[in-house]
């Protein structure tokens, strides 16, 4: 029968305290029979006023498991089906309603004025209020509909919808994430190189062997000429940190210079500095850099020498107030009164303390010595003679050694005395002379008497 098979699925649906529309039943009778139609009325309207009073039947008792696809009770499973349809960032967890795109994108800061986080949103405590259904209803579909013309929702949305734009993006930056990783393991292998002194021709051989023990190094970087790049790259990048915290600090500077010619013959300025890189600590030398000059003049060296400065930041500002000294060897292009370095910088820097550089004062001294004191001429050209003979002759090196040897006794190498070096090196060679004298004596003795050598030879050794 019609009316029974419409009851039927009437009890199949929830009651009118759950959903908004009335329950109706529809009767399918012609409307010539009469009397089955005002049946169906009256039975429409008794069934109506009795689910009037029913609470609703549909909800969750204690014994019934929560589950975090649970949308409020207020609607129908159609009605969550719609509104899921309408409003695709909708979702649900134990009965309350909560934000995806919300949840995926925190704006843990204020963007801009007037967007912040929707917590309620983000953690899923929304729910309705009210004491009747209409009201419940009502104060959910308000919360929706202020959400989704919201700052912060508008402001997420466009967050993700970029995001999934640059997904390509995304991919790019993955694989140039994994080459930097590669790029700084060559980087530390050339870094090693040149704080070990190694030659550069040793790179390619680190990398096949780091390849064969297993790391990823990728497929390029691999010449000595690389090598040289990275290295200069990580000087520079180190030079920076360094006169940065010295700035950061307000460390006072001292500056010391010396001239040289290259192989090249080409005119170059050292220059260094005696700094202070934290408040309270001791200062210490620091190389800042090899600069190539045009010529040798005062006003080309100071105008180079600022150039510098200023290029490794230590501007004219920062020079007037920390600059405190300037060191250098007596050449009078540099410590010239008139026109030297040091007084062009001190008349820009009146703070300045000139310094003649102390170990060429010692040589000076050394060499003033040498010239009033002439008996000295024959211990120098004894130990030039010395100087000559083992190390012109391989034959002669070997003799000696082994003449140390027989004896037990560790060579010293044997180098030049009052040259252009620093008396330390003077120092060096007549203390090897001293602590090899016995060997030397043997080797005299047995070169002097060796019938394989010439007499001139011969000679040569016995006068020694």
């Amino acid at each position: 029968m019609p009316q029974e098979s419409k009851l039927t699925s009437f009890f199949s649906k929830k009651s009118k305290a759950q959903s908004p529309s009335v329950l109706t039943v529809v009767t399918e009778q012609s409307t010539d029979d009469t009397d089955q139609q005002s049946t169906a009325v009256a039975l429409e309207t008794k069934v109506t006023k009795h689910f009037d009073s029913l609470e609703p039947f549909v909800t969750l008792t204690d014994s019934t498991p929560i589950t975090e696809n649970v949308f409020p009770d207020v609607w129908t499973t159609d009605q969550w089906a719609q509104k899921k349809k309408d409003y695709p960032w909708l979702d649900c967890r134990d009965g309350k309603l909560g934000c995806k795109i919300c949840k995926k994108v925190a704006l843990s800061i204020h963007t801009q004025q007037g967007v912040s986080i929707a917590v309620e949103w983000k953690e899923y405590t929304v729910s309705y209020y009210g004491d009747s259904l209409q009201s419940k209803l009502t104060s959910l579909r308000k919360k929706i509909s202020r959400h989704k013309d919201s700052m912060s929702h508008i402001t997420a949305s466009k967050i993700c919808s970029t995001a999934e734009k640059q997904t390509i993006e995304k991919e790019v930056d993955t694989m140039n994430e994994a080459d930097i990783a590669k790029t700084e393991k060559v980087l530390r292998t050339a870094y090693f190189l040149a704080k070990e002194d190694r030659p550069f021709s040793d790179h390619p051989h680190l990398l096949e062997l780091q390849q064969m023990n297993g790391v990823h190094l990728g497929i390029g970087l691999r010449s000595r000429f690389t090598a040289t790049n990275m290295v200069d790259h990580i000087a520079t990048d180190m030079r920076k940190c360094a006169c940065d915290q010295i700035r950061k600090v307000e460390g006072n500077i001292s500056i010391l210079i010396d001239e040289s010619t290259t192989l090249s013959n080409k005119s170059a300025l050292i220059v260094y500095l005696k700094c202070q890189s934290t408040m309270n600590g001791e200062p210490h030398f620091m190389f800042l850099d090899l600069i190539e000059l045009a010529d040798q003049c005062a006003k080309t060296i100071f105008e180079s020498l600022i150039r510098c400065l200023a290029f490794h930041g230590f501007d004219d500002d920062y020079l007037r107030n920390h600059l405190v000294a300037f060191a250098s060897d007596g050449a009078s292009v540099m410590l010239g009164r008139n026109s030297g370095v040091a007084s062009m910088i001190v008349d820009k820097y009146p703070i300045v303390i000139v310094w003649h550089c102390l170990n060429h004062r010692l040589e000076l001294a050394v060499s003033n010595a040498i010239k009033e004191v002439t008996v000295i001429n024959h211990f120098q050209a004894f130990f030039d003679k010395l100087y000559s003979i083992y190390s012109r002759s391989p034959k002669n090196q070997h003799e000696l050694d082994g003449c140390a040897e027989e004896i037990g006794q560790q060579l010293r190498k044997i180098g030049r005395i009052f040259g252009v070096r620093w008396v330390s090196s003077s120092y060096r060679t007549v203390s090897a002379v001293w602590k090899n004298y016995q060997s030397l004596c043997m080797h005299f003795e047995n070169a002097s008497c060796d019938t394989h050598r010439n007499s001139q030879d011969r000679a040569s050794f016995l006068g020694l």
